[in-house]
């Protein structure tokens, strides 16, 4: 059984942690694995319920922690949130991930995130359940728990059901086996960073133990990429946008704009069942907005300002688009 071992508030200082840049989708859900640049080693994994597959109180996200060798169990905490960013900000806190490798969250509203004032705290989990939810103990030795919390989940519970908890198919099959192939690729990455070979490693370590036959898993392969471009275009200029009278006087504040899309990209690869495998190439937009005003007496603004203006760029608040087109598998 997975079940949290740590709360937040004895959590070690975590120091020099990295995402890697190859992440895994199986089911509803993304799982991104974290490691430890001194060492290489991946010493956990995000689990994140895909926005649009989310219902209600569902729980989105799931951190799994890997214990000492291979075979050892994994551990697991949740968030009561139903935000993934404030999910990602907690993870992002907890485990002193950089702002440098914001790009490579696929999932996640990254400036919004960085903002957030406060940060959520990890709590319990138990197998697709809060630790503190008294169903833990009703479904305990239950052979259709899995399936049970299946269908809590589908009417909007505070649950979830990962891949990871499935029933196995055999006794090296489980949670372990499933988290530490993710944690293979991962470190394939970090050794060569390649994707494409990472995929490979992770799927050989899982089908090996699980079964004969493939089954279907879609990998990121390559990317997210940075933002580009990573600076505003030279030709950019400043657009009137609005102008704010100051009472009981004849100063006026009028408010200029910049604006850029940025776009980054990634490869997925999908393995199917045959065991044959398809790439699908996807991109998604933000735009970036710089404003400021100019102070002038009057009562209409110029088209263009009238004084020095200083442009610092930020993500306009609901720009940031999904990942398209949608890959057909």
């Amino acid at each position: 059984m997975l079940s949290c071992l740590l709360v937040l508030a004895a959590c070690p200082a975590f120091a020099d942690h990295r995402l890697t840049a190859v992440a895994a989708e199986e089911g509803d859900w993304l799982f991104q694995p974290v490691f430890d640049s001194t060492t290489g080693r991946v010493t956990d994994v995000i689990a994140l319920l895909l926005p649009e597959k989310a219902v209600g109180a569902n729980l989105v996200g799931v951190w799994y922690t890997r214990g000492a060798t291979d075979t050892s169990p994994w551990t697991a905490q949740t968030w009561t949130t139903t935000s993934i960013d404030e999910v990602i900000h907690s993870v992002k806190i907890n485990l002193a991930i950089p702002d440098a490798d914001d790009h490579l969250w696929n999932l996640g509203d990254l400036p919004a995130a960085n903002a957030l004032g406060s940060t959520a705290s990890p709590v319990g989990y138990s197998d697709g359940l809060l630790s503190s939810d008294p169903l833990v103990i009703v479904l305990a030795g239950d052979p259709n728990r899995y399936t049970t919390i299946q269908g809590l989940t589908a009417t909007g519970y505070a649950s979830a059901t990962t891949p990871i908890e499935a029933p196995s198919t055999g006794s090296t099959c489980g949670p372990v086996t499933r988290l530490t192939a993710l944690a293979k690729g991962g470190e394939a990455w970090v050794t060569d960073g390649d994707g494409m070979a990472a995929e490979e490693v992770a799927y050989d370590y899982r089908r090996t133990r699980c079964a004969a036959t493939c089954f279907p898993l879609t990998w990121t392969s390559a990317g997210p990429t940075v933002w580009t471009p990573a600076t505003p275009p030279p030709t950019l200029t400043w657009k009137p946008d609005g102008s704010t009278y100051i009472p009981d006087s004849s100063i006026i504040l009028c408010w200029y704009k910049q604006e850029f899309w940025q776009s980054q990209t990634r490869t997925r690869t999908h393995r199917y069942t045959s065991c044959a495998t398809a790439t699908c190439l996807q991109k998604r937009v933000r735009k970036m907005r710089a404003r400021d005003y100019c102070i002038l007496a009057g009562e209409s603004c110029p088209q263009t300002p009238a004084c020095s203006l200083t442009a610092t760029f930020s993500v306009v608040p609901g720009s940031l688009t999904g990942w398209t087109p949608s890959c057909q598998w």
